[in-house]
């Protein structure tokens, strides 16, 4: 008989059913997902209206110029834990948020803008840099100027300070400057940040924290801003403990770095540092521990126990998984062993 194989060291699994869907309960995507156009307002009222939405909002901007006849605004947010996610075309533009703008502001927040569209540029923290497609720049409190001549569409991420700070000691470390999207840790960022539209937010399975934490480990990386404790001496006791743990359904990352006595920002520096992630070790421990049981011969437990015991959130998911990284169903992999 052939033997049943477990992953590979290696491979990254995604599959967004790994966590139970019950942990975060979401609201029908209709209702979840807020939309703002320009599209409903006469083209010569259309610039007044979100100048004036813009005076009006927790974070105003209220210097712009260079402004077609035309400008136009498709504006769609929904909310991603503590973060907010957007995604933004707007016309061509020239604005800058003032001093005056930074002292009317109603929150301390820090954006981070994915570019989707054509070359865009900023000043900011001491940075005059130019965006390309792909790249990604955090903006954060004080005085910002943007210059879109072909206007911007992109993905953006309104994260709070106490959550920034949580992950970057210092934001203003990277606040200004461009993350390349084919440099370094960009290439990770930019492409985590593109699929973080409002749509896949309010509808994808993995828990919001673990959504917020990929993002917030990956700022860190970018920044640096990592434990001086060595990974490499980490990685063994990480793994080791999403492998005995596994069987708990809603285990998260968190609860890991807790029976370590470690912060979640180690335990992913840890886990990157051998390019893998926390959500692809728990899946594949799962799988190796639910193949294990599928291999005893003659059988001793049902499927559905099976499921159960490596810590899947339900029979069907478990049957996708292992369909989908084997070939074959549970059942037809059990009769292979009889």
């Amino acid at each position: 008989m052939d033997a049943l194989q477990p992953i590979p060291q290696n491979t990254l699994i995604t599959d967004p059913d790994a966590f139970p869907k019950a942990q975060q309960p979401r609201m029908p995507r209709e209702s979840s997902v807020q939309q703002f156009s320009t599209r409903s307002i006469p083209k010569s009222m259309r610039f007044d209206y979100w100048l004036n939405v813009m005076r009006e909002s927790l974070w105003p901007v209220t210097d712009w110029r260079d402004v077609p006849e035309d400008f136009g605004v498709e504006l769609d947010r929904a909310q991603l834990g503590c973060l907010s996610a957007m995604a933004e075309k707007i016309s061509a533009h020239h604005s800058r948020r003032t001093v005056q703008d930074v002292g009317r502001s109603a929150e301390s927040s820090y954006h981070l803008f994915l570019t989707l569209g054509a070359d865009w540029a900023f000043t900011h923290n001491g940075y005059h840099e130019r965006l390309e497609a792909g790249d990604v720049v955090m903006m954060g409190e004080g005085v910002h100027e943007t210059n879109a001549p072909e206007g911007f569409t992109g993905i953006l991420l309104k994260c709070p300070e106490h959550w920034v700070k949580t992950w970057l000691p210092d934001p203003r470390a990277i606040c200004g400057r461009v993350i390349r999207s084919n440099a370094g840790w960009g290439r990770v960022l930019s492409p985590m940040l593109s699929q973080l539209t409002p749509e896949f937010v309010t509808s994808a399975s993995l828990p919001d924290a673990v959504l917020v934490d990929q993002v917030g480990a990956t700022l860190a990386f970018v920044a640096g801003a990592v434990d001086a404790r060595s990974t490499s001496d980490l990685l063994g006791p990480v793994l080791y403990c999403i492998r005995e743990r596994c069987d708990a359904p809603g285990l998260s990352a968190a609860d890991v770095a807790s029976s370590l006595s470690i912060s979640p920002r180690v335990l992913h520096k840890a886990l990157a540092s051998a390019k893998t992630t926390f959500a692809s070790e728990l899946l594949r421990a799962r799988l190796d521990v639910a193949l294990s049981l599928l291999s005893a011969a003659p059988p001793q437990r049902t499927l559905a126990e099976i499921s159960r015991l490596a810590g899947f959130a339900n029979p069907s998911h478990f049957a996708r998984v292992v369909r989908q990284h084997t070939g074959h169903t549970p059942h037809a992999l059990r009769a292979r062993q009889a």
